[in-house]
């Protein structure tokens, strides 16, 4: 998990600097909102020449305070189905490298699992997430209780009850029926595996009163007794994993010193999750600002080999097979909004680490999960990945793709910018029920 360090009230995301407790990448699209209920303009710069055709609309004189409304739709399969495709300068396609489904997204979709896109009444077309066309639902690439990553369709809920005071024979799911003939059919019930959390999925069944003698996992993930009386959804049957499109985690596109990172499913759709620096062997995210980089997602140094702590150790944990594990720690100044990146060294064989709380005993006699690395060489900041911002201006359209570039060729989307509102957006749900680009 990503975790948040604040001092005199800043935070890391104040300083667009990023830390790296886990294994997470950040991701690149906007999310959907689904439920019962500032920086300067960048210049107009073409970086490239649509293959696809864009209808253009002229701006009104009094824009509205939101762009207009948009729809969804699903895009074909593959690169070669002839659909609306990037050029060679943002896809690469003269190097014959990755070549993603529309220049608006760093997606493709697959022969079985297809792109759900918004699309704009300019005709600017927006990933906003999978949909599996032999299922029919929509869907998002998870782990199944074995450990393989799927394409699971969506759920309503994951707040499960159970039958015995173990948490261990699920029999009902909360009740989130809200009137939507569009409602998701299955829950979800979680199961440990070797990569952490995976689910299992099951068609939700009847709505039931919950009797007296049942249970649920309470926030602390305690086997607690549930309310009776209530309405819930009972479950029905288990959806086979085997027939869900699986995938794995993988190298997207390594054409520059910054390579894309993400899910390769087995129909051929890719979902890029990440950065890696191929320089430094760290994942990376680049930064929100006028000058992006991609900066190294460290652990924090937090940990030392003495008691004065002076000597930083770097926490390595174990890897949840989702993404190449941080290499690299750092010292973060929140104050200057500033960071020291240091490369992971020796492995420490110490039993006892110091930190804020004092001593603590590592190895077989403890209970660390990770493991921990002296410090290695300093990073000189200069020398991180940078890349420039720039828009499309092949079309006069109100709102504008952003896109990062690299010098040594890497071009990725980045967001949406509406310049009517002089402001970046991404596509939700407004207060009507319309999908919109909502700053």
């Amino acid at each position: 998990m990503t975790t948040q360090h604040t001092i005199k009230g800043r935070t890391l995301s104040d300083c667009h600097l990023s830390t790296h407790t886990g294994f997470v990448f950040a991701l690149l699209a906007g999310s959907l909102l689904i439920g019962c209920e500032a920086f300067s303009p960048i210049p107009k710069q073409i970086i490239t020449q649509h293959l696809n055709t864009t209808v253009e609309t002229d701006a009104p004189e009094e824009p509205a305070p939101a762009s207009a409304p948009a729809h969804y739709t699903l895009a074909t399969g593959g690169v070669s189905s002839g659909v609306a495709q990037a050029n060679s300068a943002t896809t690469k396609q003269a190097t014959g490298s990755y070549v993603p489904l529309v220049h608006t997204s760093n997606q493709r979709s697959g022969e079985r699992i297809r792109a759900r896109l918004v699309v704009t009444e300019d005709g600017n077309r927006a990933w906003q997430g999978w949909h599996d066309l032999q299922l029919g639902e929509d869907c998002s690439f998870q782990y199944d209780a074995q450990g393989t990553l799927r394409c699971f369709p969506k759920a309503s809920t994951d707040r499960i009850y159970f039958a015995d005071s173990g948490c261990s024979q699920a029999i009902a799911a909360a009740n989130t029926d809200c009137g939507d003939s569009n409602a998701a059919r299955y829950a979800y019930v979680k199961q440990a595996t070797a990569c952490g959390s995976g689910i299992a999925a099951y068609a939700l069944g009847d709505a039931v009163e919950l009797g007296g003698a049942n249970y649920e996992l309470d926030g602390s993930g305690a086997c607690v007794p549930a309310a009776a009386g209530q309405t819930v959804r009972a479950l029905g049957v288990a959806l086979d994993p085997q027939t869900l499109v699986s995938a794995h985690y993988g190298a997207v596109d390594s054409t520059s010193r910054v390579e894309s990172y993400g899910i390769l499913a087995d129909d051929g759709a890719v979902e890029v999750t990440g950065f890696v620096d191929s320089h430094l062997d760290t994942p990376c995210a680049w930064s929100d600002s006028d000058h992006p980089q991609c900066t190294p997602l460290a652990q924090p140094i937090a940990k030392f080999s003495d008691p004065e702590r002076s000597q930083g150790l770097i926490a390595v944990e174990p890897s949840n097979c989702s993404a190449p594990a941080a290499s690299m720690g750092a010292y973060y100044d929140l104050v200057s909004c500033s960071a020291q990146y240091f490369a992971a060294g020796e492995s420490f064989n110490g039993d006892r680490i110091y930190g804020a709380d004092g001593p603590e005993s590592i190895g077989p006699q403890g209970s660390h999960a990770v493991s921990y690395r002296q410090l290695g060489a300093a990073v000189d900041p200069s020398t991180l990945a940078r890349a420039q911002q720039v828009s499309d201006a092949a079309t006069d359209s109100r709102l504008q793709p952003l896109f990062l570039t690299t010098e040594d060729g890497g071009v990725w989307f980045n967001h949406w910018y509406d310049t009517a509102l002089d402001a970046p957006c991404s596509f939700q749900t407004d207060a009507h029920g319309d999908v919109r680009c909502l700053p």
